[in-house]
């Protein structure tokens, strides 16, 4: 990471309490979390929904931080055949819960579904550590 001249805490107040140092800076130097950053394959199989994340351009854990909580947020949102949720969920992808998606290996997830569902709408959203704004990486919809 390239060395920059910062505050090690830049979230208000406790910034205040630091002098500026240099210190690694954690932006991602391609820019904002994309779809191209994060994959996600996807499977209806029986009563389960079968899930996989990849992070396949960031090489190290995303998110990732030393201090400060970034985020992942992951909503899957099923519906029926008259298009009628039938069941939510949300999973945080996180460094301090030591889910952090790392660089180039798959995240397995799955699912088990108790209602017929023939579509998942799917949502990505990221929250960088110093932020409580959730900013869209991406939206699929999967039919069965």
């Amino acid at each position: 990471m390239p060395r920059i001249k910062s505050r090690l805490t830049q979230k208000f107040p406790l910034s205040l309490l630091h002098k500026k140092k240099w210190v690694g800076n954690h932006k991602f130097l391609h820019g904002d979390i994309t779809e191209k950053d994060i994959l996600i394959e996807v499977e209806f199989e029986e009563n389960f929904f079968n899930f996989s994340l990849l992070n396949k351009t960031v090489p190290h854990r995303v998110p990732t931080a030393d201090n400060g909580d970034p985020r992942l947020y992951l909503y899957i949102t099923f519906l029926n055949a008259a298009g009628e949720q039938v069941d939510k969920n949300k999973w945080i992808i996180a460094p301090q819960q030591d889910t952090a998606l790392l660089f180039n290996k798959k995240m397995n997830f799955n699912y088990r579904l108790f209602d017929p569902v023939v579509q998942a709408n799917i949502i990505l959203k990221y929250q960088p550590a110093w932020s409580k704004e959730k900013d869209l990486v991406w939206e699929k919809t999967v039919r069965r």
